[in-house]
């Protein structure tokens, strides 16, 4: 994992998503448990663009968990949109970022 002295300068992502019909609801409105997957996508890259690998995570010892979400939801995404979720950092604890 990298230490905090080698953080980009910028520790901040977008990620780009299409939204397809698994995401959707039969009105093509996307479920609200699709926005927390696209969401855990932009942590995961938001990780490894900070040099935290998906296999440094799951080799531990330190595991990342999701302990909260808080999502407003200000229009819906729909079927076929491209949807870009921006991602950073905002702070780095002992035990959190």
């Amino acid at each position: 994992m990298t230490s905090i002295e080698n953080l980009p300068a910028l520790p901040q992502i977008i990620c780009k998503v299409r939204i397809y019909y698994y995401d959707t609801d039969a009105g093509g409105v996307v479920h609200n448990i699709s926005y927390l997957r696209h969401i855990e996508e932009a942590r995961t890259k938001l990780a490894e663009h900070l040099g935290w690998s998906l296999r440094d995570m799951a080799l531990g010892p330190i595991v990342p968990v999701v302990r909260r979400t808080e999502i407003d939801y200000i229009a819906p995404a729909r079927l076929g949109d491209d949807v870009e979720i921006y991602a950073s950092l905002q702070s780095l604890g002992t035990a959190s970022f």
